[in-house]
């Protein structure tokens, strides 16, 4: 099978599957982008669109996202409180907006690739590589925060996916984490230089029929039953790196060794 017919475009050809089947099956239903926006400290090596150079990419062309020394932009430098102590970050990612919405089912699919070259453990650092992410729409700040998230454990090779419960305080949309899921580690069962697929499908409710569930490369690794949205929100995604507790790398931020992550057939849509 040819592998580009997996996905044909970066905006989102997307997938229907419903329980942990052995392969989720890619559907082709899109769905409108509100806004998108690439956010972090863009030097010329941030961000690129390039021909893939690994051969065994699902598209021609891939996403490249680069950070150096712990780059970092605006409010992201300033070492904030956390609950490991105060805590800098860095990023460079892309952001995207869909209308999404309460009441809807959707799915997220993206292709992920980790250069043993260029990628590396970075001890006390927490990195997230992909998100879905609920807006507070129509606002014009777009407050809002992750209801999944894959992302790194400071302490070792692991991943986790991370579920957030949402709330209000001071009339804006906030969230804090609810539950966290191991599913597999990084240079084993998530192989270095190998595309790995990321399928989530979700259901936006405020009641106990919302859901999330995970495969990667087709096999599920976690799934959630109940509340995942409030009224009024929609949702979107983003991915690239972004980096939590970089002054917490042992020599601090600016010892932060390259790192690299390339992105394929990134996408969502209604199921």
């Amino acid at each position: 099978m040819d592998r580009r017919r997996f996905l044909t475009c970066a905006s989102g050809v997307l997938a229907a599957s419903f329980g942990f089947e052995p392969r989720p099956v890619l559907a082709q239903s899109r769905i409108r982008v509100l806004k998108q926006e690439v956010d972090g400290l863009q030097r010329r090596w941030s961000h690129r669109t390039i021909s893939d150079p690994t051969g065994s990419a699902p598209t021609r062309r891939i996403e490249r996202f680069e950070l150096r020394n712990g780059d970092c932009k605006g409010g992201d430098c300033k070492a904030l409180p956390g609950p490991l102590g105060p805590q800098t970050r860095a990023r460079i990612e892309r952001h995207v907006v869909t209308d999404l919405s309460v009441g809807q089912r959707g799915q997220f699919v993206y292709y992920i690739y980790f250069p043993s070259a260029e990628y590396s453990f970075l001890p006390n650092v927490i990195t997230s590589a992909g998100q879905i992410y609920l807006y507070d729409n129509p606002r014009s700040d777009w407050d809002g925060g992750p209801l999944w998230l894959l992302e790194s454990d400071p302490g070792s090779q692991r991943l986790f996916v991370k579920i957030s419960r949402f709330y209000t305080e001071g009339g804006r949309l906030q969230s804090d984490q609810l539950r966290r899921y191991p599913v597999g580690e990084l240079g084993r069962s998530i192989p270095l230089d190998q595309w790995v697929q990321v399928v989530v499908n979700f259901g936006l409710s405020p009641g106990n029929d919302g859901f999330v569930q995970t495969y990667l490369n087709g096999r599920g690794v976690m799934q959630y039953s109940g509340p995942t949205a409030l009224p009024g929100v929609v949702a979107g995604y983003s991915y690239g790196i972004y980096q939590i507790r970089t002054n917490q790398f042992p020599g601090g931020a600016q010892a932060i060794p390259l790192q690299v992550v390339y992105y394929a057939g990134v996408g969502m849509a209604r199921i």
